[in-house]
This record gives C-alpha cells, structure tokens and sequence, in this order.
C-alpha cells in the first residue's frame, strides 16, 4: 500500500467550479474533462491554474463544434455561439476550426486576466 503525506492531500467535498473561483490560481496543472461541453467551466478552471501552469481540456461535443451534429443550423450554431462565442463553417476542414474555437475560447477567458496561452498539443479524434 502506498502512504501520501497527509499535507499534500485533501478531501475537497464543494462543487469543483465553486471551489476553483474561490482558490484562484492554486493548481499547477487542471485535467478539465466534463462530460459534454467545457464551455460552462472553461472560466473558473482557467482562473484556477497558476502562471506558467498547464491546462489539460478534453471536448466531447466536438460534431457541435464542427457544425455536424444532427439539429438544424440555426439551433446548433446559436448553442456554439453562446457556449463559446464562435460560429463553426462545415468544410474539409471543420475538424481543425472545432479545435480552433476550443482554443480562442480558453484564450478569451485568459484575455480577462492579461495572460496568453500556448497549446502544446491538439488531436482531434473521430470515433465513429
């Protein structure tokens, strides 16, 4: 069995958004994987990462963010825009403009706070 040392370790029993806007910049590196869309928590975990940190952000409503989910137009372009400011254009290229609004929204909400950011990685993987 493996022992942790007791004071690098704690037992957080709030929601994670509320924690992570009260705790500003206290985390060296946040895996952010919701299920579904990031957008609703891209803020407080952007806030909640310290300068130089790392921000790990996994995507499961990327057909959304690609303009190829099956609603109409007008319904998934308005749920886009509003989750993440952006309207996606089907194209040949739809796959890499999913990651590119993924990426302008994380960089909108470090805007707030006068930082840039840097991605080091983007996949896109399709499942199907």
């Amino acid at each position: 069995m493996v022992q942790l040392p007791v004071q690098k370790w704690s037992l957080i029993l709030r929601m994670p958004r509320v924690y992570m806007l009260t705790h500003p910049k206290e985390f060296d590196v946040v895996d952010h994987d919701p299920y579904g869309s990031p957008s609703l928590f891209l803020d407080a975990t952007v806030q909640s990462v310290v300068d130089g940190g790392m921000l790990i952000c996994t995507a499961t409503d990327m057909a959304m963010l690609s303009g190829e989910t099956g609603r109409s137009a007008i319904q998934s372009n308005v749920n886009t825009f509003t989750g993440y400011g952006s309207i996606p254009l089907r194209g040949k290229y739809c796959h890499e403009m999913a990651l590119r609004i993924l990426l302008a929204s994380i960089e909108f909400c470090k805007c707030n706070e006068k930082h840039s950011s840097k991605a080091f990685i983007c996949i896109s993987v399709h499942w199907v």
